[in-house]
C-alpha cells in the first residue's frame, strides 16, 4: 500500500498519474540489440514520434495529468 496526499504537502511531493493515452512505448531491442533491457518513451504529432513530455511540462501542464490518487 502507498502513503499518498493528493496534493503537494510535507513529504508527499508529487502526485501518483495515471499513464496518458497518448503515451507510446517502444522496445526496440529486436532492431538494436544493445538497446536490450531499454525502452523509449514518445508520443505522436503529425506522424512523427517525438519526446513525451518531461515531469516539468506535464506539472506545468495540468491538463495532462490523470490523477489517480
Amino acid at each position: 500500500m502507498l502513503r499518498c496526499f493528493r496534493y503537494k504537502h510535507g513529504i508527499y511531493q508529487w502526485s501518483i498519474i495515471g499513464v496518458p493515452e497518448n503515451l507510446l512505448r517502444m522496445d526496440l531491442s529486436s532492431v538494436y540489440p544493445e538497446l536490450k533491457c531499454r525502452v523509449i518513451s514518445g508520443r505522436i504529432i503529425k506522424g512523427i514520434v517525438i519526446p513525451y513530455y518531461s515531469r516539468a511540462e506535464i506539472v506545468l501542464k495540468y491538463e495532462y495529468l490523470l490523477v489517480i490518487v
